[in-house]
């Protein structure tokens, strides 16, 4: 379910809690994924170039916005987000770890980012 999603992104990025606008009760078999700032509405053009052919169910994204939220609805599909720094950390985690690896000789560093907001 998209509240199923949304407790594996929780627990899979070390997050408080995830944004997110559908049904939490949905069945979902497709997701769509894009990271960073990639949810938001101004965006929303590369969703239906490479994901909403796809079937999605719902769309995983680090920043979104209102209009995407309400774009996503019309559309049918479940948006959930992490948060913009979140969403891109694993991977930049791993490219520090395979930089080092190919370049012994150099110091790559990972610095995690503290997530610049609360929820009262």
């Amino acid at each position: 379910t998209v509240g199923q999603l949304c407790q594996k992104c929780i627990t899979g990025l070390g997050l408080e809690r995830v944004r997110v606008s559908g049904d939490p009760e949905r069945t979902v078999t497709r997701v769509g994924v894009m990271v960073g700032g990639l949810g938001q509405d101004r965006h929303a053009v590369s969703w239906g170039r490479f994901l909403m052919g796809l079937g999605i169910e719902a769309l995983l994204v680090g920043e979104t916005n209102d209009f995407a939220q309400r774009f996503a609805l019309d559309s049918g599909i479940a948006l959930i987000e992490t948060c913009h720094s979140a969403s891109e950390e694993p991977g930049l985690d791993a490219f520090a770890r395979d930089l080092q690896a190919r370049l012994p000789g150099a110091q790559a560093l990972f610095r995690r980012e503290q997530i610049p907001w609360t929820t009262i």
